[in-house]
């Protein structure tokens, strides 16, 4: 019998080879990522209010990650997302007949994942000729 699946980390590692097993043997698959980078502007708490930042022995980490960590504390509390629509789309989702492999929620993460399929496209067509020229020739 199909089952849906829920599994967090698709992008890689164990949760991409445990989404690609189940969809192998039949299953629907909802995966998620589980990087904060890669989750968009939802209006979570991560790296926000609720984070607290301890003294480092690492000299060169604060020069580094400052502007990282001042970057956070600037879109914190002003993101797109909503969570509770978040979690709203994926029982959606789970209940549906033929659910997407990929899901991106936000219109921010429809953004990106639009643009990088579009650089993707872009190198596929202005790399064409040499990916073609690997094949063994048509005389052979």
């Amino acid at each position: 019998m199909s089952k849906t699946v829920p599994i967090t980390g698709v992008s890689g590692g164990l949760g991409r080879a445990f989404a690609e097993e189940a969809l192998a043997a039949g299953h629907r698959v909802v995966g998620t990522v589980r990087k904060p980078d890669q989750i968009g502007s939802f209006s979570i708490d991560w790296a926000g209010r609720s984070m607290v930042r301890v003294p480092c022995s690492i000299l060169d980490y604060e020069a580094v990650f400052d502007p990282i960590h001042a970057a956070r504390k600037a879109k914190d509390g002003n993101r797109t997302g909503v969570p509770v629509r978040a979690a709203k789309a994926l029982l959606t989702v789970l209940d549906a007949d033929d659910p997407p492999v990929h899901l991106a929620l936000g219109s921010d993460a429809l953004r990106l994942v639009q643009q990088g399929r579009q650089r993707l496209q872009d190198d596929i067509d202005n790399w064409a000729h040499l990916t073609a020229s690997t094949d063994f020739p048509t005389d052979h």
